[in-house]
């Protein structure tokens, strides 16, 4: 096993300037740019110059020697990482709003999305509950292709599809499928907060709507017995369509809140506050979208014998888990310890 600079018994007292040019390096490759301080990424810079004076001095005096071939390694390894083009401000700051910013905005405004989840819910209670009284009534909660559906003809019909997909007609209408979703969910969402100006009532009456739309449909397959056919053909996507809608109308009550209950800051100061989050929590409501889109117009469409029911419940629940554990603990520390540690380098 190779022992680092400062565990040598070689004494030099060149050797703490490489260590430390070793350390931050090590910060450098792990953390970022953005993780080091200005005087840190100016010492990098002179530790590196030096170092590369060093190994000039080591290779006149023992090109083969110990020191020569680790301050090879040190220098190029610095060359690599200091002179290599920096990626664009714009993919760091993207990077940066994925790993930091949008599950941090999620978990602070937690109470305004348990809000819009609780609407919600309480939406779906009504749609089920009225189709299941009065089905012919219950159906005007369902939108135009739903309508008058027999579920099991539903059923029937997906799994002949199913059974004779892969053809490559199929796999373009799958992609303009997803296409459609995608703006379809997104207007939903931007239409959620554009009613922010209500004071979030008119935010809360589309997401009551949208939950009574659910749970109508919901009611309808389960009265059918087809209940294991809708988890598999809404489940893939749902998990994160949901969400996202949630997250569209939290943005919205948080807007509307400012405008309307705006505290001791003012109307202005609250607004400025809100507005960022609020973007920031529909920026990740439109990418998450843009994820649930794809596998609607995928994988949700995939039936049985194609893709057996079961399977599609798991993919469902590995999904939504891994959405629901990133906005829950998302953070760059939490994303540094995911990362392997690197072995030990061999110093001198």
């Amino acid at each position: 096993m190779t022992r680092r600079a400062d565990e040598r018994a070689v004494e030099d007292p060149r050797r703490p300037g490489w260590v430390r040019l070793e350390g931050l390096l090590d910060r450098l490759e792990r953390d970022g740019a953005r993780r080091l301080t200005a005087g840190e990424a100016r010492e990098t810079t002179r530790l590196y110059r030096a170092a590369s004076a060093d190994l000039l001095v080591e290779l006149r005096r023992d090109a083969d020697g110990a020191a020569a071939e680790y301050l090879r390694t040190l220098v190029g390894r610095a060359h690599g990482m200091l002179h290599r083009g920096a990626p664009p401000r714009v993919l760091e700051a993207v990077a940066w709003f994925f790993v930091s910013d949008f599950p941090a905005t999620t978990r602070r405004h937690v109470r305004a999305v348990l809000l819009a989840a609780l609407i919600f819910v309480a939406g779906g209670v009504y749609g089920g509950v009225a189709i299941t009284l009065d089905p012919a009534a219950g159906e005007v909660l369902l939108v135009l292709g739903n309508r008058g559906v027999d579920p099991h003809r539903r059923v029937v019909d997906a799994e002949k599809e199913s059974a004779k997909s892969g053809a490559p007609e199929e796999a373009l209408q799958g992609t303009q499928l997803a296409g459609w979703l995608f703006q379809n969910n997104t207007r939903v969402t931007f239409l959620e907060f554009a009613l922010a100006v209500t004071g979030g009532v008119g935010t809360g009456l589309v997401v009551f709507a949208n939950g009574a739309f659910l749970g109508a449909v919901a009611a309808k397959y389960l009265a059918a017995g087809e209940g294991l056919f809708l988890a598999a053909w809404i489940g893939p996507h749902g998990v994160l369509e949901i969400p996202a809608v949630l997250l569209g109308a939290a943005a919205a009550f948080i807007v509307g809140k400012a405008l309307y209950a705006p505290g001791l800051a003012g109307r202005a100061q609250a607004l400025h506050t809100a507005g960022r989050d609020a973007l920031t929590l529909l920026l990740g409501a439109t990418a998450t979208l843009i994820v649930a889109g794809l596998i609607e117009g995928t994988v949700s469409q995939m039936h049985e014998p194609l893709v057996p029911y079961p399977a599609k419940i798991a993919f469902a629940a590995v999904v939504g888990s891994a959405y629901f554990a990133y906005l829950a603990l998302g953070s760059p520390e939490f994303f540094a310890r995911l990362r392997p540690r690197r072995a030990a380098k061999g110093t001198p």
